[in-house]
């Protein structure tokens, strides 16, 4: 990418003339990032009122996105082979964000406490028969097909793709489309399974994610729990949780000093949280803290209500853990990410900033009538989601001709983590070396 198409792109956000610049892009090629500010006019507006302007763009970008896609990836109405994509050969030119995805990879992985693999095996390859790759999380998926020939790859490996986060009109998920290669995407909210569904490619949406592989015997199953917190909740210093409208909203709650709220935060916001609270007229009994795994767990079985407030997600794993500790669920309506159908008449209830407190004391009062944990076991933790993945990924298999001989490993949690001891040696990828490349 030239000097000249970056600097128009940095200025594209402060342009008057917004899809005049677009034109420019693609007169440049520089398609990744016609695709990326398509993504942002089409993200949902969540601080302010959406103006008219804003209403106006977005329709017309959700006019033109496909058929930009069909242009750029069909010819005489079939896929391009992954060799020829568009999109991916434009990013791969652009030396400074790939530098940006690689350094925050490296960055991530020293980050993570878990210390386990975000891109890891659920089954390796055969001489006649194909592997399965899981990468998780947005970041490893960026990464990986930067630095991995995907079209070399495609004939050894399918790949399942979990992302973090939500709206899938971003155009790293372009970058995985082609002929001939199996990617296998995530899609637990349901107008991003539409959204992939509609483009009619190799990727194949399936409605699961990373909250649905949770692992049940996490939590025991003891219903006599002593209720210590009215209310748990996420507090993390991330725009996208907004804990701070949730604790306006409880402020406006006239009886708020009965309740006992525990704030769930690994950041040194505890001065700021108390602080909210103050100004916003919470008089609550407050904990704030941040326990382990184990803790975690007692703390949501030791809490009435389970709160999400967020905007966006990428299926929080958080409600799937209140669930399994038979903690019923508020969830604002408005979040973008987790699948809704988690929140039902056995679950937990849907909230507006509006019916807050209304919401609230319904499901405290009712909360003896809700059964949670029953659900989830029926319903999503990491046994069920399995059978459903390997079932869809060996149906795929077969329908093509390809040879199934094994199942993918049980894993569980939000990265790679090997249920049985003997899967372990799928979490070693440097089998996939070979398939690396050098870009910029």
């Amino acid at each position: 990418m030239d000097e000249k198409s970056d600097n128009r792109t940095k200025k594209i956000f402060g342009r008057e003339d917004y899809f005049k610049c677009i034109d420019e892009l693609l007169q440049d090629k520089n398609y990744y990032r016609v695709f990326l500010l398509y993504w942002v006019k089409i993200l949902p507006k969540l601080e302010g009122k959406e103006t008219k302007e804003d209403e106006e763009i977005r329709k017309e970008v959700l006019r033109r996105y496909p058929k930009l896609f069909r242009e750029l990836f069909f010819k005489d109405g079939r896929l391009i082979s992954i060799k020829n994509n568009p999109v991916l050969k434009s990013v791969k030119k652009d030396k400074k964000y790939t530098d940006v995805v690689n350094r925050e990879y490296v960055d991530l992985m020293n980050y993570n406490p878990w210390n386990k693999k975000m891109i890891g095996l659920l089954k390796e390859k055969k001489e006649d028969e194909k592997g399965i790759i899981s990468i998780n999380y947005t970041c490893p998926i960026e990464y990986f097909c930067l630095n991995y020939d995907l079209n070399k790859l495609k004939k050894d490996y399918k790949i399942i793709l979990f992302p973090s986060c939500s709206i899938y009109q971003h155009p790293i998920y372009l970058c995985y489309i082609g002929e001939g290669i199996d990617v296998f995407l995530a899609s637990p909210y349901e107008p991003d399974y539409n959204f992939i569904k509609s483009l009619s490619s190799n990727l194949i949406p399936f409605r699961l994610g990373h909250g649905d592989f949770v692992k049940p015997s996490e939590f025991n199953n003891n219903n006599n729990n002593k209720e210590v917190y009215d209310i748990c909740m996420m507090a993390y210093n991330d725009p996208f949780k907004d804990y701070s409208s949730l604790i306006k909203m409880i402020g406006e709650l006239k009886d708020n000093e009965k309740f006992k709220i525990y704030f769930a935060t690994n950041e040194n916001n505890d001065k700021e949280i108390r602080s909210l609270c103050k100004k916003e007229g919470v008089k609550s009994d407050i904990t704030i803290g941040w326990k382990e795994r184990s803790g975690w767990w007692e703390v949501l079985q030791s809490s009435r209500v389970f709160v999400l407030n967020s905007k966006r997600e990428g299926h929080c794993m958080a409600l799937s853990d209140a669930l399994f500790a038979d903690c019923p669920v508020m969830m604002n309506k408005r979040c973008v990410g987790n699948n809704h159908n988690f929140i039902n008449k056995k679950t937990g209830v849907f909230f507006t900033e509006k019916d807050f407190g209304e919401k609230l004391s319904y499901l405290l009062e009712n909360r003896k009538s809700f059964s949670p944990r029953k659900w989830a076991m029926k319903n999503t933790g990491c046994f069920n989601a399995r059978k459903k993945l390997n079932k869809l990924i060996k149906k795929d298999s077969l329908n093509k001709g390809e040879k199934w001989t094994k199942d993918i490993a049980q894993t569980w949690g939000a990265v790679i983590k090997y249920i049985n001891k003997e899967d372990e040696y799928l979490g070693d990828t440097k089998d996939l070396d070979k398939y690396k490349i050098k870009i910029g």
